[in-house]
């Protein structure tokens, strides 16, 4: 769908012939469509970029004059594939084979499992649109300085001064489309999705000071003296430099759905009928053994990532076949947004209930020490049953009392149209809310996000036990740690520790490899590591598809910081805290990263580091001498960030000047100019130096 709200139709091309049309920058291209070996959809994207530079001179006399109006640089376009992983945007609506499989344990059937199946198969339509966008990113450069010229001829020697006004328009204009679901029947529910043209977004990032590219001479004495017979001399005062971003979107919005039809009945019908027992000539419908059996399949359903959106669909139809509550009376059909269906590959690598909120935890960027003492705690208090509920009326993993925190628990289940007892997300989302908006557990967060090492982990774990568990009395450390309960939470928390240092390796959740660079270790992450349920606090997008920029500056941080918790999720997070949830401050809606907003120095010193600077390059050969010097920086290409760091140790004494890590890894490898990276991809350019600064 066109900007305009026009229709256009794409036609299939072999991916070879499509890739001749890109490679040969054929604009016939945007009528096609293809596919990859890999099954994803391939579509042409357009990139048009331009230079303008307007230059007012005003001279001692106070006149004015203006050079420019015109483009110092033709506009170019050039085409690039973008590769859409559409089988994941349709998975919510898709019924995973673990789902058969959990149903079969409990109703033994194979025949109803081939009616199922069938249903399954026969209801299943899905219908997609591709959604046009634009996105017009301008980078605005102003230098002012003062232009001295000193002239002799003959014995005649005169000094002119003129105030030069220099504006510099970088404009970059990105033409594309993204993939969404505009209809889905399934055996659960059916449901149109229309959407509507967004009013032009503009945002204007914050003007900054950039080095420029005239330097300041105090004295020209030197400069005179040394011209010899008729000629003249230049020199540059006062001169200062802005720079300054503008980002336009136009796009569509994510879009409105009609209500949802219910479609269950189809299922309840199936469990009615009569099926051959296997080994057997009788007969039994599936229904009285899914009565008999209907709790074992929830906590199926519940265990399995795949399938946990499941449990409330077949909590929902169990109340319908019997007429009895099973937790859901009325089904929220919300839980089809894409979250619920896709599986979520754990940082931890640790399964069931464990690795779910060491998981949680560590995407919050809690430090191995602080998890640990957080796991040694919960173990304690429930020991990983979500639905633990004592003799004093306690409930959960942290044992709230039940009529102050755990009714508000109780509330925000309500809310979601689940139980506390049934759902983990819901009692950590709790847990966190508490420590992160009560003032009451303000020091029990700090506690445990400055757990880095493990000299820190038995303090840590008695001051969660004391003033977030609440289990124990008095604020002395010394007598607390030898009470029995904090004793047995410091043993579990330990045993937690050391499993999780076994691991430590998947601290860098979706590394592939390391590069070492003097004592630092660089992650090298890749957009492919990212399963789908992976966003960036937006519900259509992720790491996978539209993760670069995040990517890139999460490898940079970790390897200056040699912090093995900044990946590039707790990164996201992080950047969702510091511009309270407002995305569209580093996000463009349907777009890429707003580089000025993402590498940014006040979102750097505020959340990792108040020594860390981040400056825009003016001089491509200068930022390169400076990454060979040891600092860090920022790459873009088409459509792309990369991460620029020095030559690693292997690579040192090679000749090389720079390394580029690259989250897609066209471009990672070692390199000795920006011509040898140009060679690969000729829109490359170093965009900002990352440092550390005194």
């Amino acid at each position: 769908m066109n900007l305009d709200n026009t229709k256009t139709s794409l036609t299939y091309k072999p991916y070879d012939k499509f890739k001749e049309l890109i490679n040969s920058n054929d604009p016939s291209v945007e009528k096609y469509f293809s596919t990859n070996t890999d099954g994803e959809l391939i579509i042409a994207e357009l990139e048009t970029t331009s230079e303008e530079i307007i230059t007012e001179y005003t001279d001692k006399e106070g006149n004015k004059t203006t050079s420019g109006n015109s483009s110092t640089v033709a506009p170019i376009s050039r085409y690039s594939e973008k590769s859409i992983d559409y089988k994941s945007i349709i998975s919510q609506y898709t019924t995973p084979i673990s789902f058969f499989i959990e149903l079969g344990t409990v109703t033994r059937n194979p025949e109803f499992l081939e009616e199922v199946a069938k249903l399954v198969k026969k209801s299943a339509r899905i219908e997609l649109v591709l959604l046009s966008t634009k996105i017009t990113e301008e980078e605005i450069q102003v230098d002012n300085y003062t232009e001295n010229v000193f002239e002799r001829i003959g014995s005649t020697e005169t000094t002119t001064s003129t105030t030069v006004n220099k504006t510099t328009t970088n404009t970059r204009t990105t033409e594309t489309y993204n993939l969404k679901v505009s209809y889905a029947n399934t055996w659960v529910c059916e449901s149109t999705i229309t959407y509507n043209r967004l009013p032009n977004d503009v945002q204007n990032g914050q003007e900054q000071n950039i080095q420029s590219p005239h330097k300041h001479t105090e004295d020209p004495t030197e400069l005179k003296n040394n011209l010899q017979g008729d000629g003249n001399v230049t020199w540059y005062t006062n001169p200062k430099s802005t720079l300054t971003q503008k980002v336009t979107t136009e796009a569509y919005d994510n879009g409105t759905q009609s209500d949802y039809i219910d479609k269950t009945d189809a299922f309840i019908n199936l469990l009615n009928k009569e099926y051959k027992i296997p080994n057997s000539n009788e007969k039994r419908s599936a229904g009285s053994y899914l009565k008999s059996g209907a709790e074992v399949l929830f906590q199926l359903l519940r265990q399995n990532p795949e399938t946990q959106g499941l449990e409330q669909v077949m909590r929902y139809i169990m109340y319908k076949y019997t007429g009895k509550s099973y937790g859901v009376t009325s089904l929220d059909f919300s839980i089809f947004d894409p979250q619920y269906f896709t599986s979520f590959d754990g940082i931890s690598g640790i399964d069931g209930v464990e690795g779910q909120i060491i998981d949680f935890l560590f995407s919050k960027g809690v430090p191995v020490a602080g998890v640990s003492a957080i796991m040694g705690n919960i173990q304690r208090e429930c020991s990983f049953n979500i639905a633990c509920r004592n003799s004093s009326n306690h409930i959960g993993i942290c044992q709230w009392d039940w009529n102050v925190r755990g009714a508000e628990l109780r509330k925000l289940a309500e809310q979601r149209g689940v139980t506390w007892e049934t759902d983990l997300n819901v009692q950590l989302d709790f847990m966190w809310y508490e420590l992160t908006n009560k003032s009451t557990y303000s020091k029990v967060y700090d506690a445990i996000m400055n757990a880095t090492d493990e000299e820190k982990l038995e303090y840590t774990v008695w001051y969660f036990d004391r003033y977030y568990e609440v289990a124990i009395l008095g604020n002395d450390f010394e007598i607390g740690k030898e009470t029995d309960s904090c004793k047995i939470r410091y043993n579990y928390a330990k045993e937690w520790y050391k499993k999780l240092q076994e691991v430590g390796g998947k601290l860098y959740e979706g590394a592939s490899d390391f590069y070492i660079l003097d004592g630092h270790k660089f992650p090298h992450y890749m957009q492919k590591n990212y399963p789908q349920s992976y966003p960036i606090q937006l519900k259509d997008k992720t790491l996978r598809n539209n993760g670069c920029g995040p990517i890139s500056l999460a490898m940079v941080l970790s390897g200056m910081l040699n912090d093995p918790t900044i990946t590039p999720v707790t990164l996201i997070n992080k950047l969702d805290e510091y511009y309270n949830g407002d995305w569209k401050k580093y996000y463009a809606y349907n777009g890429g990263t707003i580089g000025n907003n993402l590498f940014n120095t006040g979102f750097l010193q505020a959340c990792y580091n108040e020594k860390l600077n981040v400056r825009s390059v003016s001089s491509q050969e200068t930022a390169i001498n400076e990454i060979a010097s040891g600092k860090c920086a920022n790459g873009h290409v088409t459509n792309h960030f990369v991460a620029v760091i020095p030559p690693p140790d292997q690579y040192k004494g090679k000749g090389y000047k720079f390394f580029i890590l690259d989250s897609v890894n066209k471009l990672t490898g070692p390199y000795r100019s920006i011509e040898e990276v140009r060679k690969k991809n000729s829109s490359f350019k170093i965009q900002r130096i990352i440092e550390f600064v005194d």
